[in-house]
Parts: structure tokens; C-alpha cells; sequence
């Protein structure tokens, strides 16, 4: 009997902090994104600025410079 009221306080109390973070991340959230500004007047795309996947140091041959070798 101690054993169960132990297990069910134990899974009552991780229940509640589990709801109380997800409550707190939701009302206290500094990542939120701004709102959409109406379709005129978005600012224009920017281009990819990174690496082209080609200019990698160290990169492995193409599919087709591999050797198949026959298993018999």
C-alpha cells in the first residue's frame, strides 16, 4: 500500500513539472518569431552565402569513379 502511494506521488509530481515547463516555455518564450509582414511588403530574398558543396577540402570521388568488383 506505501509502495503505490509512493509510485503514484512520484508520477503526480513528474506529470506537474512536466506541465509546469511546457506552461513556463510557452508564455516565457524569447525566441518567438515577429509576425509576417503583409505580402507586399517582405523584404527580398537573399542568396546563399555558404560553401557550394562541390569546394569541400577533402572531398570523396563521384559515384562513378568507384569500382564495382564482381562476388562470386
Amino acid at each position: 500500500m506505501v509502495l503505490k502511494l509512493l509510485l503514484i506521488f512520484a508520477l503526480f509530481y513528474l506529470v506537474a513539472r512536466t506541465v509546469g515547463n511546457m506552461i513556463r516555455a510557452v508564455l516565457n518564450d524569447p525566441k518567438t518569431p515577429p509576425p509576417m509582414p503583409p505580402p507586399g511588403e517582405r523584404p527580398p530574398r537573399t542568396t546563399w552565402e555558404g560553401p557550394r558543396p562541390r569546394s569541400r577540402q577533402g572531398a570523396r570521388p563521384d559515384v562513378e569513379d568507384a569500382r564495382w568488383i564482381d562476388l562470386d
